[in-house]
């Protein structure tokens, strides 16, 4: 990626740098063992961590704070449920190089 300081931010400089960070993401994604079929995000932060996945899934609890395991059945019978979304995200440094890069 092109190193330039954010005031000369130009769509020409996003638009060459996008392929980089989507690439960047794609394998941060694989090295963490997501799914390919999960989307997380990925979360850059400072210095050259191995990327990681973080967080935890969706959940539905009652209004008692039960965990609910299968909400379609509650749902039929009108009962009161919380949903709690996923916080799960990927983690990776920014200095953090795929090896085959």
């Amino acid at each position: 990626m092109t190193t330039t300081d954010t005031t000369t931010l130009t769509p020409s400089v996003v638009a060459e740098n996008l392929g980089y960070l989507s690439d960047f993401r794609r394998a941060a994604r694989r090295a963490a063992r997501c799914p390919s079929r999960d989307s997380v995000p990925v979360v850059v932060v400072e210095g050259n961590a191995k990327p990681r996945e973080v967080g935890s899934h969706a959940y539905y609890t009652t209004q008692g704070g039960t965990l609910i395991h299968h909400p379609n059945a509650y749902g039929r019978k009108c009962y009161d449920m919380i949903r709690y979304p996923s916080t799960r995200h990927v983690e990776v440094g920014a200095d953090w190089r795929p090896v085959d890069w």
